[in-house]
């Protein structure tokens, strides 16, 4: 799945939401563009909850927009 997120602006941006999401159950990799404001994730069982993510972002401090199912 693809998370778009408000507020990605630069390398040490991506490096906090990555260590946010990726300490995540359920989370096997992520992979944050700064650039295009996305983190491309790839899931295992169980998978995190959609408020999961979004409370994950949030401590990074940045906004979770949407949520694209690949």
């Amino acid at each position: 799945m693809t998370l778009h997120v408000n507020g990605l602006s630069c390398p040490l941006c991506a490096s906090n939401v990555d260590r946010q999401i990726g300490a995540l159950p359920g989370v096997a990799s992520a992979d944050v563009n700064f650039e295009k404001g996305t983190i491309d994730l790839s899931l295992v069982e169980p998978r995190p909850s959609p408020m999961t993510l979004e409370r994950a972002v949030d401590r990074a401090g940045f906004t979770l927009v949407s949520i694209e199912p690949r």
